[in-house]
C-alpha cells in the first residue's frame, strides 16, 4: 500500500508534463471511489506538451493538449471537492468531484 492510501489522500495535484490529465479515482493501483484522485499536470506558464502518438494509460479518465487553470471548491453539503477545469479562452472543458 503507497502513502496515499494508507493516510487516505484526496487529490494529489502533479505537475510536471504541461498539459491536462485527469486519473480516475485509484487505490492501490485500481479504481476505487475511496481512492485518491491524481490532476495536473501543471499547463498555464508554457506551451502544452504533445504526447504524439503514445496511447494514454487506461488509469487516465482525461487528458488535452492545453493551458488551464483549476477552479475548486467545497462543498460541506454534500462533504465534496468541486473542479472546474478552465482553458486559457475562458471556457470550462471538464467537470468532476471528488467525494471523502
Amino acid at each position: 500500500m503507497g502513502l496515499f492510501d494508507k493516510f487516505h489522500l484526496t487529490v494529489a495535484f502533479e505537475n510536471h508534463d504541461h498539459a491536462y490529465k485527469r486519473t480516475k479515482i485509484l487505490k492501490n493501483g485500481v479504481e476505487d471511489p475511496t481512492g485518491t484522485l491524481y490532476v495536473g499536470d501543471g499547463a498555464w506558464g508554457a506551451p502544452p506538451r504533445s504526447r504524439g502518438s503514445l496511447p494514454l494509460a487506461d488509469y487516465i479518465a482525461n487528458y488535452a493538449e492545453r493551458n488551464f487553470v483549476f477552479h475548486v471548491t467545497y462543498s460541506n453539503v454534500n462533504n465534496s471537492l468541486n473542479f472546474n477545469s478552465i482553458g486559457a479562452d475562458g471556457t470550462v472543458f471538464d467537470q468532476f468531484t471528488k467525494s471523502f
